[in-house]
């Protein structure tokens, strides 16, 4: 089953609102997720993990593509709750138990709390799923924080490391700072990735 088919079966139960409305979104969060994480990669950031994530990937390309779908069913509680035991309780049939558990935490965890062993979620997980939620959630928070409108309006963008100032700049091909409240969600959204990789994240313009 493809992503798409079942965006097409998961909306269906939600009475087919919102596909438009976050398909668009979602696609440019999943590209831009593996993105993020192999620039990190070639950067040498989760050196020690890089085998773990990498082979995970796919599971970070879809909870990308479904982070939002919690907004779109009638009840009104934090949409990332939400949508994390909706994919629980609808499976993506071609991922296991396991699978489907990480993508529903990556979820959970792309705003709001960290990762915490009091949540039973994430508890119930082994200690490499545990790891792949932490970093996958935390670069979901950042790419969603590029497109918090979504108007996709960042089309490129690089890495810039500079390692003596402790600094990861992101260099974006449209002025983010430009957007109403950008600076402000996006310092929000952050601080999970700087703790994890001990660096001050920033964007700048071409």
């Amino acid at each position: 089953m493809t992503i798409d088919n079942y965006l097409e079966i998961l909306f269906s139960k939600v009475k087919n609102i919102g596909l438009k409305s976050i398909e668009g979104h979602g696609e440019f969060c999943s590209i831009n997720c593996e993105k993020m994480l192999n620039n990190l990669l070639n950067l040498g950031f989760f050196s020690e993990d890089k085998s773990l994530l990498t082979s995970s990937v796919e599971l970070l390309k879809i909870a990308g593509n479904l982070h939002d779908i919690g907004n779109f069913i009638p009840k009104e509680k934090e949409h990332n709750k939400l949508g994390a035991k909706f994919i629980l309780k609808n499976k993506i049939q071609n991922l296991s138990e396991r699978e489907n558990r990480i993508v529903a935490n990556i979820i959970r965890y792309h705003r709001g709390k960290a990762p915490s062993e009091n949540h039973k979620m994430f508890n119930v997980l082994d200690e490499e799923a545990k790891k792949i939620v932490i970093v996958f959630s935390s670069i979901l928070r950042v790419v969603d924080a590029l497109d918090f409108n979504h108007k996709e309006l960042c089309k490129s963008w690089t890495l810039r490391d500079d390692s003596f100032r402790k600094t990861l700049t992101i260099v974006t091909d449209y002025n983010m700072c430009e957007i109403l409240d950008f600076d402000i969600k996006f310092n929000k959204k952050k601080k999970h990735l700087e703790k994890l990789i001990d660096r001050k994240l920033d964007v700048k313009c071409f």
